[in-house]
């Protein structure tokens, strides 16, 4: 008996169930990137950088998983400045990146966190592009997580 008819079948079926499971192909939404703990101590963000093509405001805001013990602390979105410049420096084998930001930066403003701390908001004005490092800050229960500094971009 010949297989391959078979082989030909069982690979054409796995190749079908794997558009069934990758429908939705699209980018994470920038305007509410979704804010994970993994292993109970390192944040992730599901869109890194926040990158935003189109002028016009727009709200952002981070959401941390439904029924968690995670919530933002009172400062869980800081934006740290405008990128002014980058350097790279190699080090050790490695490459070092220092970046010098411009804090007084007024393009991401009004941020807050929601009463509940499971989701936090700022305004982004997007009026003129830009790079804009910022800090998350998240808590479980009374125990500070280590921050992450991700980026947001207006193209």
């Amino acid at each position: 008996m010949n297989k391959r008819p078979i082989v030909y079948i069982a690979c054409a079926l796995a190749l079908s169930g794997c558009s069934i499971f990758h429908k939705d192909s699209s980018p994470p939404d920038p305007v509410r990137p979704q804010v994970f703990v993994v292993d109970g101590r390192l944040i992730v963000v599901n869109a890194e950088p926040l990158v935003f093509t189109r002028r016009g405001a727009v709200t952002i805001t981070w959401h941390l998983p439904r029924g968690s013990n995670y919530t933002f602390d009172a400062q869980g979105i800081v934006i740290e400045g405008r990128l002014v410049s980058q350097t790279k420096v190699p080090r050790d084998g490695l490459v070092q990146q220092t970046y010098v930001l411009d804090p007084k930066q007024d393009e991401i403003v009004r941020c807050s966190p929601s009463k509940e701390g499971s989701e936090f908001s700022c305004l982004n004005r997007n009026t003129k592009p830009g790079r804009y490092k910022y800090t998350i800050r998240v808590r479980d229960g009374t125990k500070a997580l280590e921050s992450l500094d991700p980026w947001i971009v207006n193209d």
